[in-house]
């Protein structure tokens, strides 16, 4: 299965904001202890994308938008984002805010 590309949009502010996400058990011990185990060798990434502006006019910046996480069904089906500032396809989760839209 090919994995649909997230659009590059005109409005697109810089820097993308990327978090890293670990999976870590942490277990307590009765005397205050604790013992940790890394579960990933590599972190997930999160990124955080925000727009300065989304057109809905001939330039159809928002529904391009829209249409794209409508057709991935929210979070159900995993999608590729280009990292401008890392030059490297992942595939990852990518939340988006778009000012002036609920």
């Amino acid at each position: 299965m090919t994995l649909a590309v997230l659009p590059a949009l005109a409005g697109l502010e810089y820097p993308v904001v990327r978090t890293p996400i670990f999976k870590t058990l942490t277990q307590e011990t009765a005397s205050g202890m604790e013992t940790r185990a890394a579960l990933q060798l590599y972190p997930r990434w999160r990124y955080t994308l925000s727009f300065n502006f989304l057109r809905d006019d001939a330039n159809d910046e928002f529904r391009t938008l829209l249409g794209f996480f409508l057709a991935r069904k929210g979070s159900f089906e995993p999608f590729q984002f280009n990292d401008p500032d890392d030059n490297l396809w992942l595939v990852q989760e990518v939340t988006t805010r778009a000012p002036g839209r609920v």
